[in-house]
Parts: C-alpha cells; sequence; structure tokens
C-alpha cells in the first residue's frame, strides 16, 4: 500500500489529519483503510493515502458498510482536500473478494478487498442544484435529522440576511428523505 502512494504521490504514505489540516503519519492501529486511487488526481492529492480509519464519522460508515455489506452515507465530515469551510459527506460501497461467502459479518471481514467512495462537498452540491444567483439572494439550512450527535445535524447554512434570519421565515416546508 505504502508503494502504491509512493509512486502516485512521492513522500506521502498513509496519514491522517489533524485538527487545522496538517497531515501526520497515521497513528498505529489493527486497521487502516487508505485512500488508493482518486478521480480526478488534481486537486485531491491530499487525500491521498489519508486513513479512513482515522477518523470516528469516516471509521464508523467503513465499518458500517463493510458489516452490512450494504452501501453507507457518512455523517458530516470535513473534506481532507476542502480549502473552505464547508462540510460534505460519503457515499460508501464495500467490494469484497469475487466468488467467496459474504452471509455474515466475519465473512464480510474476512473477505473484504475494498471500498468505492462517493465524496460529495455540500456547498458545491448546493452551487449545482440553485444557481448561484439565487442562492446568494436566499437563506437556506440543510440539516440531517438522523445525526445523533446535535453538532452533526447542520450539513449546509448560508444566510443572505442577519444572524436571525430563521425569526423572518413565515412558512418552513421541511424536506425529509430517506
Amino acid at each position: 500500500v505504502e508503494r502504491v502512494i509512493a509512486e502516485v504521490q512521492p513522500g506521502q504514505g498513509i496519514h491522517e489529519q489533524q485538527p487545522g489540516g496538517l497531515a501526520i503519519p497515521a497513528r498505529e492501529r489493527t486497521e487502516y483503510f487508505p485512500m488508493l486511487h482518486l478521480e480526478p488526481l488534481a486537486g485531491n492529492e491530499r487525500a491521498l493515502g489519508f486513513d479512513l480509519a482515522s477518523e470516528p464519522v469516516r471509521r464508523k460508515a467503513i465499518e458500517k458498510a463493510r458489516d452490512s455489506g450494504g452501501m453507507v452515507i457518512s455523517g458530516q465530515i470535513t473534506l481532507v482536500q476542502e480549502k473552505e469551510d464547508q462540510y460534505g459527506f460519503l457515499v460508501i460501497l464495500p467490494i469484497f473478494n469475487k466468488g467467496q461467502p459474504v452471509d455474515s459479518i466475519t465473512r464480510r471481514r474476512d473477505q473484504l478487498a475494498g471500498f468505492v467512495l462517493a465524496v460529495f462537498s455540500i456547498g458545491d452540491l448546493m452551487g449545482h442544484i440553485i444557481p448561484k444567483q439565487a442562492l446568494d439572494q436566499m437563506s437556506f439550512l440543510l440539516r440531517d435529522h438522523s445525526a445523533t450527535d446535535e453538532s452533526q445535524r447542520t450539513l449546509f447554512a448560508k444566510t443572505a440576511m442577519d444572524d436571525d434570519w430563521l425569526s423572518h421565515i413565515h412558512g418552513q416546508q421541511p424536506l425529509f428523505i430517506k
């Protein structure tokens, strides 16, 4: 794994991020889930070699995907390659060794070959859904009510008004996605 990462990004091995974004060598742990292949690589170099198991929200999502055998959406995260103060999330699909039984958690853990991830920056996603001119003139709040930790609930907040903008809203229509 280290050799593959070094071939693509010389001088960079399996790493984790400290608060503030500083990459450090990954601490010793029983499992590592490094990012080995990225597309596009340009602009995402900092994520190459990043150990998904080094951060609790990511680790919980990959373990759930591996153990369930199904697709999982992570909670709110700050993307490793993010340069702005905005959140994202991962859609994670486990991949198992071909032709091997994966009918129990133990077998899924033994037969895990890796993961396919789709990475979403919520600010960028919103910018593609709502034209920038309209988004600049509206206040918008996107929350994940399935998050058990209150600090994980706000995914995107954009205000075109003062700090008390919610009190100006006369009608709210929550949209629940299951």
